[in-house]
C-alpha cells in the first residue's frame, strides 16, 4: 500500500486553517466578516450554521491528517461536494444581485475544487483506497 502524498496531507492542513479562519468570525462576530464581503443583512443563526459546517469540514481535515487512504478518499469526495455546491450557490447569489466581493469566495472554492480533483484522480490511478 502506497502512502498518502505529503502534499495532500499539507493541503488538508491548509484547508483546516482556512475553514477555521473563516468559521471563527462567522460564529462569534458574523457582522464583521460578512461586511467585508459586502453582506449587510443576514440571519445570525444561519451564519453560525455555516460556521459549524466549516468547523466540521476543517476539523475533519485536521483529524484525517495521519489517517489512511480510505479516509482521504472519503474526505476528498466530501470536499468536492462541498466546494462544487458552494461555487454554484455563490454564483447563483451573485446573479441574483449579491455583492461582487462574493467572487473572491468563488475563486477560493474553485482553487480547492481543482486541488481535490487533482488528488482524486491521482489517488484513483494509484488505487490506494
Amino acid at each position: 500500500m502506497t502512502d498518502v502524498p505529503i502534499s495532500l496531507r499539507r493541503w488538508f492542513f491548509v484547508h483546516f486553517l482556512i475553514d477555521f479562519a473563516f468559521g471563527i468570525p462567522l460564529f462569534f462576530k458574523p457582522s464583521w466578516i460578512l461586511a467585508f464581503f459586502g453582506i449587510t443583512t443576514f440571519d445570525p443563526m444561519l451564519t453560525r450554521l455555516i460556521a459549524a459546517a466549516l468547523f466540521a469540514i476543517g476539523g475533519s481535515s485536521l483529524l484525517a491528517y495521519h489517517k489512511t487512504h480510505e479516509t482521504y478518499h472519503v474526505m476528498i469526495n466530501l470536499k468536492l461536494i462541498w466546494s462544487i455546491t458552494s461555487i454554484a450557490g455563490l454564483i447563483w447569489s451573485i446573479q441574483e444581485g449579491g455583492p461582487p466581493q462574493l467572487w473572491s469566495l468563488v475563486v477560493v472554492f474553485t482553487i480547492f475544487t481543482i486541488v481535490w480533483i487533482y488528488y482524486k484522480v491521482k489517488l484513483d490511478k494509484r488505487k490506494v483506497y
